[in-house]
């Protein structure tokens, strides 16, 4: 009964059917542009330099928003071997009893690593390569929120949480890096996308809500939109490598059953600086991963870290 709630509890229970009914991908996309709004400078500042970076990256490394992801070369970003070693260390002592289980996903675990793990994997996403990539796509210097490694396990019972087709709302749109650390094969529950485009198609044809109780897609009213065919699914060795936006491109994925399998896979994520957790972080020096500052020198690594460019804000 609503009046046996805590006062915060009806609160979330009315934001989320407010989401469910308001966050339709043109008002989602209004409001993060009007965030750009508090900070005038620092994306002008941003915005210049990716269109610096964007002239020093190859064609083969430029993404295609009609396609929203591309798989990398193994010569496109740092040796991953490293990365990948953490990765399987971390599974090997992992299991659903601890770690933190991002949104109550009793199927995953993250934050299993240590402050030197993690400044393993973002050696790679500091790698001016990457941020020029992730610059480029995003049309302005990126400001990493995360990176971390995540470990999926099997379950029982239905489908929940990122097991099912959604986008992600942290921005307009986000630059997502992933790494897998092991070999990932259909039964390790891999990655699951459909391109921007068909997502496009898909969001309006169902209503759909970057929120809210509208906020996942079963699946067989998503087969019925993209056929199964054209669902794709990233199946690959240790170290494969791939960027997607997962606020354009719908996705799902830990789909295990078996409980001898299990994966772990790497994540960086940037965002534009009117991402969620920002800007009022970025403008007082608190942006999530500043802590790793002191293991990264250059002002553009700084900057991709969480540290403004500008003096001046509203």
């Amino acid at each position: 009964m609503a009046r046996d709630l805590s006062p915060q509890l009806l609160w979330q229970s009315v934001m989320w059917k407010l989401r469910g009914v308001l966050a339709t991908e043109s008002n989602w996309r209004l409001a993060h542009r009007a965030r750009e709004l508090w900070q005038p400078a620092e994306i002008e500042a941003r915005r210049g330099l990716a269109r610096e970076l964007a002239t020093e990256l190859p064609r083969e490394l430029q993404i295609d928003r009609d396609e929203g992801h591309l798989m990398l070369h193994e010569t496109a970003i740092p040796k991953t071997d490293d990365v990948c070693a953490i990765g399987r260390t971390i599974l090997e002592d992992a299991s659903l009893d601890v770690g933190v289980a991002n949104g109550d996903k009793r199927f995953s675990r993250f934050r299993l690593s240590t402050h030197a793990q993690r400044t393993a994997l973002l050696r790679i996403g500091l790698d001016r390569r990457v941020i020029a990539m992730a610059a480029s796509y995003l049309g302005v210097l990126p400001v990493i929120t995360e990176a971390d490694y995540y470990c999926s396990f099997a379950v029982e019972g239905p489908w929940t949480k990122s097991q099912l087709w959604h986008c992600d709302d942290d921005a307009g749109d986000v630059f997502k890096l992933f790494v897998y650390c092991d070999d990932v094969v259909r039964e390790d529950g891999p990655f699951e996308f459909i391109d921007p485009v068909r997502s496009h198609r898909v969001r309006g044809a169902v209503g759909y809500r970057y929120g809210g109780y509208k906020n996942r897609v079963a699946d067989e009213v998503m087969d019925r939109q993209v056929p199964p065919a054209d669902q794709n699914g990233v199946i690959g060795p240790r170290g494969t490598a791939f960027v997607i936006d997962t606020v354009r491109c719908f996705h799902r994925g830990s789909r295990i059953r078996d409980h001898k399998h299990r994966r772990v896979a790497s994540m960086i994520c940037f965002t534009p600086p009117s991402s969620n957790v920002l800007p009022l972080r970025l403008a007082g020096n608190t942006a999530p991963l500043t802590e790793f500052a002191s293991d990264f020198s250059s002002p553009l690594e700084r900057a991709v870290l969480g540290f403004p460019l500008a003096t001046k804000w509203i």
